[in-house]
């Protein structure tokens, strides 16, 4: 965190060195919230957790980013890494937010590396 403390009262500004947009949940840099623009929307749909017209909705820079966003999304909440593993190309359908255009179809993979930490004990 950075702080800084004006000089003709004793309030302290406190900003932190990274923050997220509230809509999107982008990164944006210490006192560039003024220039900040959220990506577009987009519709996001698998068949196998989605019925008929159901679909979930984010913010990302094209289809493949919504795509790839997606699954990562459902790795993390599901805990299972099916598609970091490896093991498990997933098929999700996109379009733009709000559209009647035709669903289209991306194949995600994934990979998982771990990455290990070692820190002395004292």
């Amino acid at each position: 965190m950075f702080q800084s403390r004006q000089s003709d009262s004793r309030r302290w500004l406190t900003v932190s060195a990274m923050s997220r947009c509230r809509k999107c949940d982008g990164r944006i840099e210490p006192l560039m919230s003024a220039w900040h623009q959220c990506p577009p929307q987009w519709d996001v749909r698998d068949e196998e957790c989605h019925g008929d017209g159901e679909h979930d909705t984010l913010h990302a820079s094209d289809a493949e980013d919504a795509a790839e966003q997606w699954v990562m999304q459902s790795d993390r909440e599901d805990c299972e890494y099916e598609c970091a593993s490896g093991g498990t190309p997933v098929t999700v359908h996109v379009r733009p937010h709000g559209s009647d255009d035709e669903w289209v179809a991306y194949v995600v993979t994934g990979e998982y590396e771990p990455i290990y930490y070692v820190r002395r004990c004292e």
